[in-house]
């Protein structure tokens, strides 16, 4: 972070829900996605609709994925990447074209110019169970020297006002944030891991995201990071409060949509401590605290629910990793034992602000018709498949306590068991098919959630969320099958994948076009007939037995070397309680045709078919 001076007039610099013009440039939906949505539905005719009776009432779809370790960013990748229309297999089985970023299989493998995730290399100990050796030890040099020379700018003007935190807080964030940039953001490849002849993504802004040529020309996605905030004081990981403050980070602003706080700030500025809207010092104000994996990070805080607060463990960790952990830890910072100092701290820009209704409360806000759920939360703790906690939570929410300022929540199954009995958490899904009100009061939800093989082989995309590590054999395997899966569809009696499901998934995403205007366009006969199947009818729910023959427990593919024993060792660790995965999740709502794409970095969320 650094200081710097301002305009004489920092209050237009500290926008809050006084009047934060929030960019409403409507470039992006008139120049880009109409050629996007006729290259992918042609003249509309194979799915019984004239494609120019949809002129101008496009929908509007976002993409919202879980998050929580590298299961999750590997199964959205897999995902990701089906649905990419330069993607020849999935454009040949007719699933592709939601969206265009940058080459999933060059993301995570790599290519002449970009090294891939690296994901064989452990997160905690990358070069083996021996974090005495000297590689080992130069990478948590490099990571905490890091951490404490970053901050230390800016540190006195970031806490001196709101947030008492120790500097940990901070640094702990910063040093998790730290092993994930080597990862997923630029300047690391397998010559410099061990080295400090890389920036190691530090210097990457989430706000430098508006400088990117290709977000000027309004051609990449919106992105959007959701985290939830912790109470003052709460010390629990897991089962934060419904009423808990989410936030959320685009390149323009750091802001909440909550009614009780409905305030936004400046991302540029966003380490500046506020009273009121505006600085206690009128010359100077903190920069570059939006660093690309800190804000990554804050969403993800996945070792928080593993500290014990009472005594210096981790748990649910092999071994090794755990020393790891706690040795990175031990090297600069007190024992852990304060759940205040376990999560990302941010200085807080709303003190003193009155809550108000959202300054977008008249408006549709982001106006999005159509979301691709892609659920990978582990809730299931004997077999690590979703159960639908996420939507059930917000649902909850939503019914609870954003009537007043938020759109309703589509009909689902009303508890986890209904999800199982009905068989939608293993199995792709459209929610909310026939709204009672014109606009629609609620999006359209293709869920998808991370589920066992259509064919009844044996499942890998069911890893661990605590797997610090993939060899690259498995990588493959586990964003192959997630591929199948996605562009399989699902087949109501058998283990064969759904032919129609290319004409199923353009007849949920076009949908909400019907709606646009004041008078309903009928839905066709062809699309009709698809959703009978894929639609959830709370009043004739399907059946989990119309799912046969799936096997659910998780095959290790490549069960000889270190991965055996750690395997071994992890599954009789205590498994994370589901609740940190909503807590943690990269919960991601993309604009448009959008997607977590960092411009010019890799992103925690993309792969592809090999």
């Amino acid at each position: 972070m650094s200081e710097r001076n301002t305009d004489p007039t920092p209050s237009r610099l500290y926008p809050t829900n006084s009047g934060y013009p929030r960019p409403r440039t409507r470039t992006r939906e008139p120049a880009i996605i109409p050629a996007e949505w006729d290259s992918w539905l042609g003249d509309g005719s194979h799915l019984g609709y004239q494609a120019n009776t949809f002129k101008g009432k496009y929908p509007k779809v976002g993409m919202a994925f879980s998050g929580g370790g590298y299961r999750a960013a590997q199964y959205g990748a897999g995902v990701l990447n089906a649905l990419d229309a330069r993607n020849a297999s999935a454009k040949a089985a007719g699933r592709a074209g939601f969206s265009k970023y940058r080459q999933i299989t060059d993301l995570v493998f790599g290519n002449k110019d970009l090294p891939g995730w690296l994901l064989d290399l452990d997160l905690v100990l990358p070069d083996g169970i021996n974090m005495f050796d000297d590689k080992t030890q130069a990478y948590f040099g490099s990571i905490l020297s890091s951490a404490v020379a970053k901050p230390a700018a800016g540190m006195r003007v970031l806490f001196a006002h709101t947030f008492t935190s120790k500097l940990t807080s901070v640094i702990r964030a910063l040093q998790i944030n730290g092993a994930i940039s080597y990862h997923f953001l630029n300047d690391t490849d397998r010559n410099n891991f061990f080295t400090d002849d890389s920036a190691h993504g530090a210097g990457q802004l989430w706000s430098h995201i508006l400088s990117s040529v290709s977000f000027q020309q309004h051609s990449s996605p919106f992105p959007i990071v959701v985290f939830n905030s912790r109470p003052a004081n709460w010390d629990k990981s897991a089962d934060i409060p419904l009423d808990a403050t989410v936030y959320e980070v685009t390149p323009f602003a750091f802001e909440s949509y909550n009614p009780g706080l409905s305030a936004m700030m400046n991302l540029t500025f966003v380490g500046t401590s506020l009273d009121n809207g505006r600085p206690q010092n009128d010359t100077s104000c903190v920069t570059d605290l939006d660093q690309a994996g800190f804000i990554m990070g804050s969403s993800s805080s996945l070792f928080n629910a593993l500290l014990d607060d009472d005594i210096d463990t981790v748990k649910g960790f092999s071994g090794g990793d755990a020393k790891g952990l706690l040795y990175i830890l031990s090297r600069e910072l007190e024992s852990v034992q304060s759940r205040a100092d376990d999560v990302a701290n941010w200085p807080n820009p709303f003190t003193n602000i009155k809550p108000t209704t959202s300054i977008d409360s008249n408006a549709m806000c982001r106006e999005v018709d159509v979301i691709v759920a892609v659920d990978t939360d582990r809730n299931d703790e004997v077999d690590s498949w979703p159960q639908g906690i996420s939507l059930l939570t917000t649902s909850k929410r939503l019914s609870t306590l954003l009537t007043a300022t938020h759109q309703s929540f589509l009909p689902i199954p009303q508890f986890k068991e209904h999800f199982l009995s009905t068989g939608v958490n293993g199995r792709s899904t459209f929610f909310g098919c026939d709204p009672a009100q014109t606009p629609a009061e609620y999006p359209l939800v293709i869920y998808l959630p991370n589920s066992a093989p259509l064919n009844s082989d044996d499942p890998v995309t069911n890893t661990d969320t605590v797997k610090l590590d993939y060899i690259l054999k498995r990588t493959r395997l586990l964003l192959n099958q997630t591929f199948t899966n996605t562009i399989g569809g699902f087949k109501p009696d058998t283990d064969e994948p759904d032919p129609y499901w290319p004409k199923c998934l353009k007849c949920a995403a076009i949908d909400r076009g019907r709606h646009k205007s004041s008078l309903v366009m009928p839905r066709s006969d062809i699309c009709n007939k698809r959703f009978k199947q894929y639609c959830f009818d709370p009043q004739n729910p399907p059946s989990q037995d119309s799912l046969p023959n799936r096997r659910l427990k998780s095959a290790d593919p490549d069960p000889q070397g270190p991965d055996k024993l750690k395997a071994a060792v992890l599954a009789n660790k205590p498994a994370l309680i589901g609740g940190v995965v909503g807590v943690v999740s990269l919960v991601v709502m993309l604009i448009g045709f959008t997607l977590l794409v960092l411009y010019d970095v890799r992103l925690i969320a993309n792969t592809g078919t090999l």
